[in-house]
């Protein structure tokens, strides 16, 4: 798996084929797991992208930022998620 840091002025060259994932993620759960074994069972590439804090957070919705899933443990539970069969690995 790679890892892709970037934010809006830094966006990385287009991947024509990849399935992306695109969402919080927080806590990876059931309905996540889903979102991504659909997309591993459509295309040999796919990708995730998360956020390092609560989009509701970012909008100013909430006034606080907890988490459930630190970024550290997200990418790694998407790590070996997405290098072995998803289905078995976060279920």
């Amino acid at each position: 798996m790679k890892i892709v840091e970037f934010n809006y002025l830094n966006v990385p060259e287009e991947y024509p084929s990849t399935h992306l994932c695109l969402g919080y993620f927080d806590g990876i759960h059931l309905g996540h797991q889903k979102i991504i074994q659909t997309a591993l069972n459509a295309s040999n590439e796919v990708a995730v992208l998360t956020f390092d804090e609560s989009p509701a957070y970012a909008l100013g919705i909430k006034s606080s930022s907890s988490v459930l899933t630190s970024l550290a443990d997200k990418a790694e539970i998407l790590e070996y998620s997405l290098n072995n069969d998803c289905s078995s690995s976060l279920e």
